[in-house]
């Protein structure tokens, strides 16, 4: 069993899913790689068809959303430690690795995250810092950045349907609810 499971919801996801996949898939630390997959038109299925030989799970079919697939793949999860990543994000090189480090640091650790390398269509890219004390004002911390313990997920619950942009942001307040660090 790895350390890391990786769950990458898509949707129409043709454009970028090469390059997020390529960042997994060079990670030093491997992870097992969940695919859940909304039900794309485009080119989707051709890609993911030519990784397959990576993937350790995939389903494709209609959802109710992408808290829906974030929560199908998390149900489908192995790792001690669960991470979601888009179809147009990607990680830097060894992000992995230094997650591993933190959690070989700190092995109470529930949730970990990082920063955030926004990349605009036009410009220079830029980074955001997580600030979860501003947790409560606004949201700080960014959900291809977390890498959250299974049990964690277990003891907080699933993200809620009910929220179609905001998923994540209701689910890390549920969770400081708990004082879950």
């Amino acid at each position: 069993m790895s350390m890391f499971s990786v769950v990458v919801p898509v949707l129409n996801g043709e454009l970028y899913l090469r390059q997020c996949l390529h960042s997994i898939l060079t990670q030093e630390v491997k992870p097992e790689i969940i695919v859940i997959d909304g039900g794309s038109t485009d080119k989707t299925l051709t890609i993911l068809q030519e990784y397959r030989e990576h993937i350790d799970y995939f389903e494709t079919g209609m959802d109710k959303g992408i808290a829906d697939a974030f929560n199908r793949g998390i149900s489908r999860a192995h790792g001690e430690y669960i991470g979601i990543l888009n179809s147009d994000d990607y990680w830097e090189k060894d992000t992995l690795g230094k997650v591993a480090a933190h959690v070989a640091a700190d092995s109470s650790v529930g949730i970990i995250h990082g920063s955030c390398r926004f990349i605009p269509v036009a410009g220079d890219s830029y980074i955001k810092k997580p600030n979860p004390i501003a947790l409560k004002r606004y949201m700080s911390v960014y959900h291809p950045t977390m890498f959250v313990r299974k049990e964690v997920y277990e003891l907080v619950g699933n993200y809620s349907l009910n929220y179609r942009y905001a998923m994540d942001s209701e689910w890390l307040h549920r969770a400081c609810s708990k004082n879950i660090e």
